[in-house]
């Protein structure tokens, strides 16, 4: 039985080829395997040189740092839409994306902590941890005491 989904696995691995900054020299797409987590690695970061955590998801424009790829992976039905990305698939409430980025830049945080943080109910941070697992967004690695949360926008 795999520890992953073999979906996700793989739709990590073509992002990662299709969005690298292929100019790094001596650098590669590599995939990390830990008793804990795996990591998928690709060099470069956004295209324009911003930090995902200062974008405005509905407003971010959707760019192809390797059109030609993407073109050929689009073809081969490697990737579902091109395009898609941060934009069309998640539509996060300001909340939400508080959430997601206070767990991105700490990723070891309980509800409890979550809680304190942010400042909310105890309710109110089971529901919106609840729907963004639901959704995929955000996925607990590991076990409740030394675990972590991953993102996946």
């Amino acid at each position: 039985m795999p520890d992953y989904c073999e979906r996700s696995v793989f739709k990590s691995i073509v992002n990662a080829l299709i969005h690298r900054d292929y100019l790094i020299n001596g650098s590669e797409v590599h995939i990390d395997i830990f008793d804990d987590r795996l990591v998928v690695y690709s060099p470069g970061g956004m295209p324009d040189g911003t930090k995902i955590q200062e974008r405005n998801i509905d407003t971010a424009p959707s760019t192809r740092r390797n059109p030609v790829l993407a073109d050929i992976f689009s073809r081969l039905g490697y990737m579902e839409r091109q395009g898609s990305g941060l934009n069309e698939n998640y539509r996060l409430t300001e909340l939400e994306e508080r959430l997601c980025n206070l767990l991105l830049e700490y990723p070891e945080l309980t509800q409890s902590e979550i809680r304190e943080r942010l400042d909310l109910s105890r309710s109110k941070v089971q529901r919106m941890m609840r729907k963004l697992t639901e959704d995929g967004i955000i996925i607990r690695e590991g076990s409740r005491r030394k675990g972590y949360w991953t993102i996946h926008f």
